[in-house]
């Protein structure tokens, strides 16, 4: 069994019908890197502010379910085109 980067980690348990596309694109391009590394930051943003309770977590429990929303959206079009993002 090959290991998983603790970066792709989400990602993969996200969308484990793409994993071995999400292994190659993480190996191949950093701007993937990237993406990746957002998205696991923003799942964790997520998780601690969906711990609290308050008029400010409430609000940000939304901006980050907007980014979490995005990153997928992201990383889906990265892996249905097949092809590496292009590099920033």
């Amino acid at each position: 069994m090959a290991v998983v980067h603790p970066s792709i980690f989400q990602v993969i348990r996200r969308f484990p019908e793409h994993r071995e596309a999400i292994l190659h694109l993480y190996i191949s391009s950093e701007v993937f890197r990237a993406a990746c590394n957002d998205y696991k930051k923003c799942r964790k943003a997520l998780i601690y502010w969906s711990s609290l309770s308050s008029d400010e977590s409430s609000a940000r429990r939304a901006e980050y379910g907007e980014l979490l929303h995005s990153l997928e959206t992201e990383i889906i079009d990265y892996l249905s085109e097949g092809t590496l993002p292009r590099e920033a």
